[in-house]
């Protein structure tokens, strides 16, 4: 039996003004290749509703609480699908529907990392990174910011590309400072995480605060546990490129 698919596009937090354009693109690209697009709100402020409501959309609403992973796992609630296709409002798929479309033949038994192709606006630059976003239905997120699935199934790379626009410059001028905040607030949790560490330093990073990102790579680095090298080498290479 087919399993449903739904994606599930959201803003957030200081961007809530300034989603209504992009949420139409992210439910027009998956739309084709999945049996329902859910689109969860966090208090959005222009016409986002309205626009997801006309491409098809089924929306909910979530009161902004200032956490990434209960705002996810409410939409992952709202869908309730056996697979979910996790898209955010900046983002859209590009290529791969077919692979999506064909995971109804699948059980869902594992996390599918999707090429996620960020947009930096410098003379086309681009940053591809591999990211889970095709979730079995049970799978929930845990993290303040910067949230990630719970360890759970194995993980599979799948042939499919989202487009991001997150760090074109106008976007970043947007949310400057929200994720900075926020990790501010996750560390005083966990002051010992070394990924919490190590996504400050990359913010201070993106927003060129050399010192600041050096201070927090080096924190990262003192938490790694010792049988951690490779992950260390990457957190030493971004201390090189904030120094250079």
């Amino acid at each position: 039996m087919p399993c449903p698919f739904r994606p599930v596009p959201r803003g957030a937090g200081d961007d809530r003004a300034r989603r209504g354009p992009r949420i139409s693109r992210a439910i027009h690209s998956l739309k084709p290749w999945v049996d329902e697009c859910v689109v969860l709100d966090t208090g959005s402020r222009d016409d986002t509703v309205a626009l997801a409501q006309a491409a098809g959309a089924r929306v909910g609403h979530f009161v902004w609480c200032d956490d990434f992973a209960a705002a996810r796992n409410a939409a992952l609630e709202l869908a309730g699908a056996d697979w979910h296709v996790v898209l955010d409002a900046d983002e859209w798929l590009s290529s791969g529907g077919a692979s999506i479309a064909a995971l109804r033949k699948q059980a869902p038994a594992f996390v599918g990392q999707v090429m996620v192709d960020s947009h930096f606006g410098h003379e086309g630059e681009r940053a591809p990174s591999w990211l889970p976003r095709v979730l079995p239905g049970w799978v929930r997120y845990e993290g303040r910011i910067h949230e990630q699935p719970r360890r759970g199934p194995p993980t599979q790379r799948l042939p499919v590309v989202f487009e991001h626009l997150g760090y074109a410059p106008a976007a970043l001028a947007q949310k400057a400072g929200r994720n900075a905040a926020l990790l501010g607030e996750a560390l005083k949790d966990s002051p010992h995480d070394p990924y919490l560490w190590y996504q400050l330093g990359k913010d201070h990073d993106v927003y060129e605060r050399w010192a600041q990102a050096i201070d927090c790579f080096e924190q990262a680095c003192k938490a790694l546990p010792p049988q951690a090298p490779c992950r260390a080498g990457g957190t030493t290479w971004k201390c090189a490129a904030c120094m250079l």
